[in-house]
């Protein structure tokens, strides 16, 4: 990726961190993370994100972020393809869009915290 971002002449706009553990940290810096994949498993890294106020731009996945990403609610939905993904990216940064992401982001983690899934394992254990 530094060969590719010499390369295309960008090397001076891109920074490459390496390897950080410290997920919060990165997110809290961030306006917006992707997740421009086609396929994906449920995806942490967009619950961290929403945790952090950091609203996701995805493309369509079968599982993960259709699930957890409302469009125009915590993120923004696009097609898989660059111009649809440049087209999210100014949207985010028009009209206040980027602030009302980021409260939804944070309101909508509120169904995945620790006492949220703790309830729901202890109703499958003792139904009644």
């Amino acid at each position: 990726l530094e060969e590719l971002s010499k390369s295309l002449g960008v090397s001076n706009s891109v920074i490459f961190h390496g390897y950080k553990d410290d997920t919060d940290y990165w997110f809290k810096l961030a306006d917006c993370h992707f997740l421009v994949s086609k396929f994906e498993g449920f995806g942490l890294t967009l619950i961290e994100g929403l945790s952090n106020a950091c609203p996701a731009i995805v493309t369509p996945c079968k599982y993960g972020p259709n699930q957890v990403i409302n469009d125009n609610g915590n993120g923004l939905r696009v097609d898989a393809n660059p111009k649809a993904i440049a087209a999210g990216i100014v949207e985010l940064y028009t009209e206040k869009t980027l602030k009302r992401l980021s409260l939804g982001a944070l309101e909508s983690v509120q169904q995945y915290s620790k006492e949220q899934w703790s309830e729901k394992w202890m109703k499958l254990f003792d139904p009644y």
